[in-house]
Formats: C-alpha cells, structure tokens, sequence
C-alpha cells in the first residue's frame, strides 16, 4: 500500500512539473520580441495612411461592386417570378395522387420480407 502511495505522489510532482514547463513556455512566447503579436502589431503600423496634412475628399462616390439592376428590370423580373408561381400552383392544384393506399400497404409488406430475407442470408 505504501508504495502505491509513493507512486501516486511521484505521479503528481511529475504532472505537477510538466504543467509547469508548459506555463514558462507559454508565458516565455509572450513575453519574446518575434513573437506574433508583435509582429501583426508592426504590419498594422505599416498599414496606416501617411499624414499628407490635407483632408480627404468625401466627395468622390465610392466604386460599385457590380453592376445595379434599373427599376425596369426589378420589375421585369418580379413579373416573371409571379407568373411562375402561379403556373407552379396551379400544376400543384391539379395534380392527383398516382397510388391508392391498399397498393402503398402492399408495397411495404413485400418491401419488409424482402428485406428480412437478405439480412437473414436466405
């Protein structure tokens, strides 16, 4: 019994050490010049516009990303939108089911022994 005890201690000092290395080393990245926050915080001082000592032109529309559909066609195309739905309604109206229950039932049951049979390898 004791000497499980003193390797339940031994396990622990050595978990104990090893927890602790990964700390300093952690806290040891940190703190080190290249480490990468100092250099993400040097690319983002480059990345700063230069003081020209004028002010900035607001005045200039900003670039489209892509080009922006007229009122016109706005329209067009929610004509052609609604005239689908309700062509895709009415089909939708219309259509019947194909298949009667009684033949859906006996589908199932022959689908099931079927199955059963391959699963028990007959």
């Amino acid at each position: 019994m004791t000497q499980r005890i003193g390797f339940l201690r031994g396990f622990r000092n050595l978990t104990r050490g090893l927890v602790g290395i990964a700390v300093i080393a952690t806290l040891s990245a940190c703190a080190s010049p290249d480490s990468a926050t100092s250099r993400t915080a040097s690319a983002g001082a480059e990345r700063k516009g230069m003081n020209t000592g004028t002010f900035p032109n607001l005045n200039v529309p900003p670039k489209v990303a892509a080009e922006q559909i007229t009122p016109e066609e706005k329209a067009a195309r929610l004509a052609q939108l609604k005239a689908e739905k309700q062509q895709l309604t009415a089909e939708g109206a219309t259509a019947k089911p194909t298949a009667n229950t009684a033949e859906l039932k006996k589908l199932a049951q022959s689908h099931a022994q079927d199955a059963l049979k391959q699963i028990e390898g007959e």
